[in-house]
């Protein structure tokens, strides 16, 4: 008895004992190799005629400037998407001409994207890809709004191919090939719908903004 009333003293002396809860630490958050899923690309261009190789050439070819802006998304794998806008003005030629005055051409299309990652290390990589798919053209002149052909749309189908090249995991530079073809009928008042001979050549390079 005498005993028990000892433990109870000291047990009152040395206060309540505390008691700590065993917590896991959490393991470190795996490091990921993979780069961003969507990127915004600004980017400047000309449109030519012909092969590339007389596109580049001296010759005083009527070759317009083009701005747009291109949005990747699905950029993880082999297989992505994008969907790109471009804009140029005087497309078909100066606009202080007397037959044409002010024209432009606008685009905006839809497009798959297929090509293999290339990484140098955990933040650099290169992607070369080619693209397929569609989508709208719109030109304007606008002195031929007399004769009737002000404005007009026309579907198109694109392909081409580039290089993003990623300095870091958010930003890079894009080279681009494309060209665009008309889809409609072959002539007015045609009943056949195919591929025509308007054809829309570009190529442009832009900033890769990563997200």
């Amino acid at each position: 008895m005498t005993r028990f009333f000892v433990s109870l003293a000291l047990a009152s002396l040395l206060g309540p004992v505390p008691v700590f809860a065993q917590t896991e630490t959490p393991p470190p958050s795996e490091a990921t190799d993979e780069f961003s899923d969507s990127f915004l690309e600004p980017w400047v261009g000309i449109h030519f005629a012909g092969d590339l190789t007389s596109a580049l050439s001296t010759a005083g070819t009527h070759r317009p400037t083009a701005y747009g802006a291109t949005l990747g998304f699905w950029q993880r794998g082999f297989i992505g998407g994008e969907i790109e806008f471009g804009y140029s003005k005087d497309y078909f030629g100066d606009s202080g001409s007397s037959l044409l005055g002010g024209n432009n051409l606008m685009t905006f299309t839809g497009s798959m994207m297929l090509g293999p990652w290339i990484k140098f290390s955990d933040n650099q990589a290169v992607r070369p890809y080619a693209v397929v798919g569609g989508g709208l053209a719109r030109s304007r002149i606008e002195d031929f709004a007399k004769f009737g052909h002000t404005d007009q749309n026309r579907g198109v189908i694109d392909f081409g191919g580039g290089l993003n090249v990623y300095f870091t995991r958010n930003i890079g530079v894009r080279g681009d090939v494309r060209i665009m073809r008309d889809v409609g009928s072959e002539e007015a008042g045609s009943t056949g719908w195919g591929v025509t001979d308007t054809t829309y050549k570009r190529v442009h390079v832009g900033v890769l903004l990563a997200f």
